[in-house]
């Protein structure tokens, strides 16, 4: 596991930390795929925001509008 999903994931676990054991092991492939989705978006939004968003076709890549 990457190191910032890793962070991430022991965050959003924290969170459960007053929850019973045995209900928090129900959610934890829900947290672990949370920790991962925060995790991607804000290296997708860094890129969004330096790059702009790009649509590729057959004829190449232009910047979309």
């Amino acid at each position: 596991m990457n190191e910032n999903i890793s962070y991430e994931y022991k965050r959003l676990r924290s969170l459960f930390s007053m929850v019973d054991e045995t209900k928090t092991e129900l959610v934890d492939n829900v947290i672990q795929r949370a920790a991962f989705m925060k995790v991607e978006l804000s290296k997708i939004q860094s890129q969004i925001l330096k790059h702009g968003t790009i649509q590729i076709s057959s004829k190449g890549t232009q910047p979309q509008t």
